[in-house]
């Protein structure tokens, strides 16, 4: 009888035991889970998000070579002005405002210290940006997250240099077309000089809440394990 009291409670020491741990490698794996999911999950949507960038940044130098290439060539020497075929610039406005009806997600700007349009003065971010690329004039883009208007992005960001062609609009506001000077006024938006860091260009893909997806996919594999 005493015997089998002690066999009994040698197999419930090792059931014990076992038991324990296995829930002590349960918790070791569970903590190891939490960064490994956080890193492959930031790693993913990192991803998605730079393919989604490239796209936009494209689409928005292909929709400004539309006016350098084709429609600019064509209307200017006729003396025929219309902004949105003349200015790369407000056909990229007017691309984007129209791009941002079917996907608001997304975030366009094209943007300048002094321009004709108040709407078009940059973010503070964008001025930070503005900053580091006359700081850095050989700097031709920047690529990085950041926050505006309260939305987290993963934004590319491209100097804007005046050219020539600019002066026709933003040089002298006596000799700017009359379209330009009686839709903005003359007090704002004129005086550029040839080869100034003026603005830039910045378009935005928004970053999914990173941490909300690893926590999902942490209860998930936690539940599988």
């Amino acid at each position: 009888m005493a015997s089998n009291t002690t066999d009994s409670k040698r197999k419930s020491s090792i059931a014990s035991k076992f038991n324990q741990s296995l829930l002590t490698l349960f918790l070791i794996l569970s903590l190891a889970l939490i960064p490994v999911v956080y890193y492959l999950t930031k790693t993913q949507v990192m991803s998605q998000a730079n393919k989604e960038l490239t796209l936009l940044v494209d689409m928005v130098k292909s929709v400004r070579n539309v006016v350098r290439e084709d429609t600019r060539p064509h209307f200017t020497p006729k003396g025929e002005f219309f902004p949105i075929v003349v200015s790369s610039t407000v056909m990229a406005k007017t691309v984007a405002a129209k791009f941002a009806r079917v996907r608001p997600e997304y975030y366009i700007k094209i943007f300048a210290e002094n321009p004709l349009n108040l709407e078009d003065l940059p973010e503070p971010l964008e001025a930070e940006l503005l900053s580091r690329f006359r700081q850095n004039p050989e700097l031709k883009s920047v690529v990085e997250t950041g926050i505006i208007k309260g939305k987290q992005y993963l934004l590319s960001s491209a100097p804007a240099k005046v050219k020539q062609g600019c002066l026709l609009c933003h040089g002298n506001p006596a000799l700017a077309p009359l379209a330009i000077s009686k839709k903005y006024g003359v007090n704002n938006g004129y005086g550029w000089k040839v080869g100034e860091i003026i603005g830039d260009s910045t378009v935005g893909v928004p970053l999914s809440d990173i941490d909300a997806i690893s926590i999902k996919r942490t209860l998930y594999a936690l539940l599988a394990l």
